[in-house]
């Protein structure tokens, strides 16, 4: 089947690349990726630049303009920046070998992942217990090493999902990568964290130290398009037996959008429901409460979606609440467990039973949305 996907709100998919002032320059509201190639062809003496780039304080942008080159002929692309700081990095966003942005099948796999996780784990309490005991044998692991919590629920994953990647669940589906966008649905934009302070949110800071974040982020309302397709043998009785994806495996897989949007439902039930008991004050820097109705919009939005539509948070920013089933095992650890699994695992930094866990929100600098929420819906 194939599908659109559009932005409801920015996208950032990053490389691990981070542009530094040695990378490109600011100049009339546009940050430009320096082409070191084009420089040299511009009639740059390479000695006489390596040198320059080892002064600490090189700057492309006075550099270039000593030398009289115009940034604009030399730069790779251009992205528009409205807010600029000395020294300012950018985290790239993920492109093809021709420069185009596209958003990768396995980001939008790995939502739907965690979708169908959620989904046979809220339909099972055997599989629920199970993990709960395997937690809290985890989390009172005294005299072993610390372990790392990236892989926590690795072997949750595995008795639900299957056991090795041969006999995984999500080996039956299929996710293309989209189609490419164009530079020009490309900006460059901070994104905030945002933290509680006397219940309230507010943009976190340390002293002179600003909790943001620039990166390139595919604009809201950009539209791409992608393919799902489904291994139908690996549902066939020849493979049922070997793999076990019958029944309720296979229920969760071809109800793939109701699973998904189930999930997404919860996911903004929950953050509206954060956002309305820490309710901003009027006039504060977190968007007078906007965001109540970003959430509200949401829910508007899946409500509107054809047969065969649904809601995913993709990417960098949604944070983890959306990244994993986090909620569904508190519940079933309770709070104090929980806790203690937190400690062993050192995830967050205050272990109180009356703080929200967790605290912090990454959104726009206007705190008017949070990043990665996209709409899918079948072409007809």
């Amino acid at each position: 089947m194939r599908y659109e996907i559009t932005l409801i709100s920015p996208l950032h998919i990053g490389t691990g690349t981070i542009f530094t002032k040695l990378d490109g320059a600011w100049e009339s509201g546009r940050w430009h990726l320096v082409d070191l190639d084009k420089v040299l062809s511009a009639g740059a003496d390479p000695d006489e630049l390596a040198e320059a780039m080892r002064d600490r304080g090189f700057d492309w942008g006075v550099w270039l303009r000593r030398n009289r080159i115009p940034i604009s002929q030399v730069a790779l692309y251009s992205l528009p920046c409205t807010e600029y700081e000395a020294n300012m990095q950018v985290r790239e966003f993920i492109k093809n070998p021709f420069n185009e942005p596209y958003i990768p099948g396995s980001s939008i796999k790995g939502a739907i992942r965690t979708a169908l996780l959620w989904k046979l784990m809220s339909d099972s309490p055997s599989y629920r217990r199970n993990a709960a005991r395997y937690l809290r044998s985890r989390s009172r692991g005294k005299g072993r090493p610390r372990p790392n919590p990236k892989w926590l629920a690795q072997s949750i994953e595995r008795q639900v999902l299957g056991e090795d990647p041969n006999h995984d669940l999500l080996r039956s589906v299929h996710v293309s990568d989209s189609t490419p966008a164009g530079l020009d649905d490309l900006e460059i934009e901070p994104v905030w964290t945002y933290t509680l302070k006397d219940d309230v949110l507010v943009k976190k800071r340390e002293g002179n130290r600003e909790f943001k974040i620039y990166v390139e982020w595919l604009k809201e309302e950009t539209t791409l398009e992608f393919e799902i397709s489904l291994d139908e043998f690996l549902f066939s009785d020849l493979a049922r037996e070997e793999l076990n994806f019958g029944g309720k495996r296979e229920e969760a897989v071809r109800n793939l959008a109701e699973v998904c949007n189930g999930r997404a439902r919860e996911l903004i039930n929950a953050e509206r429901d954060f956002f309305r008991r820490h309710k901003v004050k009027p006039g504060s820097e977190f968007g007078d409460g906007e965001i109540d109705l970003f959430y509200d919009d949401l829910m508007s939005e899946m409500e509107s979606l054809p047969q065969g539509g649904f809601l995913l948070c993709i990417g960098w920013g949604g944070g983890w609440r959306m990244k994993t089933i986090g909620d569904l095992m508190r519940d079933e650890l309770g709070e104090s467990d929980f806790i203690l699994l937190r400690r062993r695992y050192r995830i967050g930094r205050r272990f109180e039973s009356d703080l929200p866990f967790p605290k912090t929100r990454r959104a726009d600098v206007e705190g008017l949305t949070t990043l990665g929420w996209v709409k899918i819906r079948p072409k007809t």
